[in-house]
């Protein structure tokens, strides 16, 4: 399946916002009714090449140390 490039950059904006493979999987059925796997989001990903940003977490015992 082929994205627009004003479709790509909505996947890149996405992926910037730390959004997950999993949420861009439904925002692309959600927004342009573009229906594909999770595997076909992860190459897309990697078409795109746009690093996954995944938030911070805390480290549980980093805190109980504090």
């Amino acid at each position: 399946m082929e994205l627009t490039d004003n479709q790509k950059s909505a996947v890149s904006g996405w992926l910037q916002e730390g959004r997950s493979i999993a949420e861009v999987q439904r925002m692309l059925r959600e927004e342009f009714e573009i229906s594909m796997t999770y595997m076909d989001v992860r190459f897309l990903v990697d078409d795109l090449d746009v690093a996954v940003v995944e938030p911070a977490k805390e480290d549980a015992d980093d805190a109980e140390d504090a």
